[in-house]
């Protein structure tokens, strides 16, 4: 329910009474908070940003969540996203054949 929005992740990762959906959000959320003055997680950009990445520009494909920043109200991770998407040598190889569908 909607009581999920009070509690924080890092409380609640293994109680099992609570849907995937939302342990999901929970953990978006909890990355929301994580982003630091940089943008990225720690300083510059890290694997752990990369998986991140990996992670979002997934959800936001057509037949998973296209809208999730504005449905879940995460704009640092939305704008996050969109940061690390625009770097050349990451869009070069998300237009490329290379990226599997």
């Amino acid at each position: 329910g909607h009581t999920t929005t009070r509690l924080r992740y890092a409380t609640v990762f293994r109680l099992n009474s609570l849907s995937r959906a939302e342990r999901s959000l929970m953990a978006l959320r909890y990355f929301e908070d994580a982003l630091g003055p940089s943008g990225f997680l720690v300083g510059d950009l890290t694997y752990a940003d990369l998986g991140l990445f990996y992670m979002l520009y997934e959800l936001g494909e057509e037949d998973n969540v296209p809208d999730w920043v504005e449905r879940f109200g995460l704009p640092r991770l939305g704008a996050f996203r969109d940061a690390i998407a625009a770097r050349p040598r990451i869009a070069s190889f998300l237009e490329s054949p290379r990226r599997m569908p």
